[in-house]
């Protein structure tokens, strides 16, 4: 490896793609010192090396003794890179094919162990809700407000758990192409404002701006509802006790018609660049989430199901 800086022949060749030939290097200003008097290089052929369009290098062929090659010499020069590059470019293509067939494995695998976890916990947490429920009213028919507040809790735990198993099956059935909308027209400020509500906490307080107060929109209201909650919870989740949550609401032209634009903006130490090109995949996490990474996943598939 050359730093392209150093300058030289072979920088010229790389940059420019231009095939260079000499039998009388030393007499040349353009050759670098240490290869005509370091190395005592006399004739050189240079011709770049290309795989699948991408000049990757130069290929260099060289003597010590002056007028060493011929016109042949540098077609067979040329020839060789070519056939190098043909075989690198297929080696790349059979590794890329491999790592995508491991990949397309590891998620094949992902999504059965996910459709078949959450059905089993739906399936345990259906007579454990039931319970839950009893004991509720029972304590809130014998009036006794200790074990109301304990259990009240309990369900809130288990509402939070019936949430992310639905959250799981929703990113299994994204992957499926087995997600469906029920469209139909509200109003979005309303929405937005009902969410934000639900979600603000004494800690974390939640503020609405709102540019336009008639927005409305044909969208399914409790899949917006689930986007918006996911994105919240991540904001709320990374903000500093006291710092508020801003969520601004602007309508923007989109062609012939026109969209709404929903703003998220915390005071966390915001997204790792090296997250950045992968926020939106599914299982993406940053340093320190204690989350399953399929929130952001789930908003932005959402969205996007929603054109």
């Amino acid at each position: 490896r050359l730093p392209v800086a150093n300058g030289g022949r072979e920088v010229d060749v790389f940059l420019t793609g231009v095939p260079y030939a000499t039998g009388q290097a030393d007499q040349d200003p353009g050759q670098l010192r240490g290869m005509t008097e370091g190395l005592g290089i006399r004739s050189a052929i240079m011709v770049p090396l290309e795989v699948a369009g991408t000049r990757r290098g130069v290929f260099l062929a060289s003597s010590a003794h002056p007028d060493f090659f011929t016109e042949d010499d540098a077609r067979f020069l040329e020839a060789v890179s070519r056939w190098v590059g043909m075989i690198a470019h297929r080696t790349e293509l059979t590794e890329r094919i491999a790592t995508e067939a491991r990949e397309q494995g590891r998620r094949v695998a992902a999504d059965e162990l996910i459709a078949t976890l959450a059905h089993d916990l739906g399936n345990i947490l259906v007579p454990i809700k039931g319970r839950i429920d009893l004991l509720q009213r029972r304590a809130r028919r014998e009036d006794r407000p200790r074990d109301l507040r304990d259990v009240e809790e309990a369900a809130r735990a288990v509402d939070r758990v019936v949430s992310l198993v639905a959250d799981l099956l929703d990113s299994s059935r994204l992957e499926q192409g087995l997600f469906a909308l029920n469209r139909q027209p509200i109003d979005f400020v309303d929405l937005v404002r009902e969410t934000c509500a639900a979600l603000t906490t004494s800690t974390v307080p939640i503020r609405v701006d709102v540019s336009n107060q008639d927005v409305v929109l044909a969208v399914d209201p409790n899949r917006i509802r689930q986007a918006l909650e996911n994105v919240l919870s991540n904001a709320i989740k990374f903000s500093p006790v006291g710092a508020a949550v801003v969520v601004e609401l602007d309508v923007e032209s989109a062609g012939a018609g026109c969209c709404a634009v929903v703003t998220v903006t915390d005071r966390g130490p915001g997204i790792p660049p090296e997250l950045l090109p992968r926020l939106f995949d599914r299982f993406a996490r940053g340093p320190g989430s204690s989350g399953l990474g399929i929130g952001l996943y789930l908003a932005s598939r959402i969205v996007a199901a929603h054109g």
